[in-house]
């Protein structure tokens, strides 16, 4: 059975120790970024993507008891999700919850409490 752990409205973990568990953490990627993710991780131990239409970050890494997935919702742009990745891959130590939610905020800059990307109003000049 899959372990999942949800940490707030962003971050999310999953924990697989089959392929079936891992194909089921992934579910949401298409198929080809399935096998990209299935690759790198098998290569590297490590896999990151980006699902702009799902705004997802996915940082996958193997570990003693199988894979860690984890997700990052209400991420808005490619640019965003590089800054986050990039954050995560040169952490240089294990990903916790915590840390995963300061990784979002910094590389956001929103909070995981208020995660959406909103537009500022526009001033509208009373003269």
């Amino acid at each position: 059975m899959l372990f999942t752990k949800t940490f707030n409205d962003v971050v999310r973990l999953a924990l697989a120790s089959t392929p079936n568990e891992l194909g089921e953490a992934l579910a949401p990627l298409p198929h080809g970024v399935r096998y990209g993710v299935a690759c790198d991780l098998d290569q590297a131990g490590r896999a990151h993507r980006y699902d702009c239409p799902r705004e997802c970050a996915y940082y996958v890494s193997s570990h003693d008891h199988g894979v860690q997935v984890w997700r990052w919702q209400y991420v808005a742009s490619h640019d965003e999700a590089g800054r986050l990745l990039a954050m995560v891959v040169s952490l240089g130590a294990p990903l916790t919850g915590e840390t995963a939610s300061r990784i979002f905020a910094q590389a956001t800059h929103r909070r995981v409490e208020l995660p959406i990307a909103t537009l500022e109003p526009h001033r509208i000049p009373l003269s």
